[in-house]
């Protein structure tokens, strides 16, 4: 029996390759390329939040609190902002079809 994760996994595998049907190489290289960006510049976020996070709860423990939680709110706008402006170029790379 497969475990949900099995299921997700091959469920956007399907849709995945439904997606990139008709396009050409050079343009799944490129949508590869922005993935791969944006990938990179999260993690390159969360190795920043990480170094926050030790300086905010290593300073006052009475704000370290209410520090933490702005830092991760302010993570996950980042996180967002990165996957609007992947969708984006992604949705650019598409539309030039042809």
């Amino acid at each position: 029996m497969k475990s949900a994760l099995e299921l997700a996994m091959e469920k956007t595998e399907k849709l995945l390759s439904k997606q990139s049907a008709g396009l050409s190489d050079a343009q799944k290289k490129r949508i590869a390329e922005i993935e791969a960006e944006c990938r990179a510049k999260v993690a390159e976020a969360e190795i920043m939040l990480d170094g926050k996070m030790r300086d905010a709860v290593s300073g006052d423990p009475g704000s370290a609190e209410a520090a933490v939680l702005a830092l991760r709110e302010e993570h996950l706008r980042d996180k967002e902002t990165w996957a609007a402006k992947r969708d984006r170029e992604v949705a650019k790379v598409k539309e030039k079809r042809g």
